[in-house]
């Protein structure tokens, strides 16, 4: 039995047990993500390698419940400012967006970054709600050294 139903529990016997108890059960979430990934890189192109990844969240419960949940995604071997991706001591920086503008960098709030925070109604159960991750390699990173190049990140989801 979870804490709220024993508490609904406890508060209708000491109330003496005549009033009905109401208790609503909570939702439960499930989440996924895809990871961004960039391809071959060209450190001599003038544009961006930009490409995109997925978190996925997954509700079900009662209906017309509110469903409330910000999503940060952790600095992983950089900063806010810029992430990198390691092949030993060789590093790419790149960044994730928010936005499809790469405009606002996703994070936790910190150092201008931005967190997500959604909230809506479960009309529907369950309900998957998908958020896209807007991924940039930075152009001209001409330092670049052939091999493979990796980053990770947290996502974190707070209900």
């Amino acid at each position: 039995m979870s804490r709220h139903a024993l508490f609904a529990t406890l508060a209708v016997a000491l109330v003496g047990g005549a009033t009905p108890a109401k208790v609503q059960a909570a939702a439960s979430c499930a989440v996924a993500a895809t990871s961004v990934s960039f391809g071959t890189y060209n450190p001599f192109t003038v544009t961006n390698n930009d490409s995109t990844g997925e978190i996925r969240i997954t509700c079900s419960g009662p209906l017309l419940q509110l469903i409330a949940y910000s999503v940060s995604i952790s600095a992983g071997n950089g900063t806010y400012a810029a992430r990198r991706m390691t092949n030993g001591i060789n590093s790419l920086e790149y960044n994730l967006y928010i936005d499809p503008l790469y405009l606002n960098v996703w994070g936790d709030s910190a150092f201008n970054s931005l967190l997500l925070s959604i909230s809506y109604v479960l009309t529907l159960s369950p309900t998957t709600r998908q958020h896209t991750v807007y991924g940039r390699l930075r152009a001209g990173q001409t330092n670049a050294v052939p091999g493979v190049y990796t980053d990770n990140v947290a996502v974190t989801v707070s209900f």
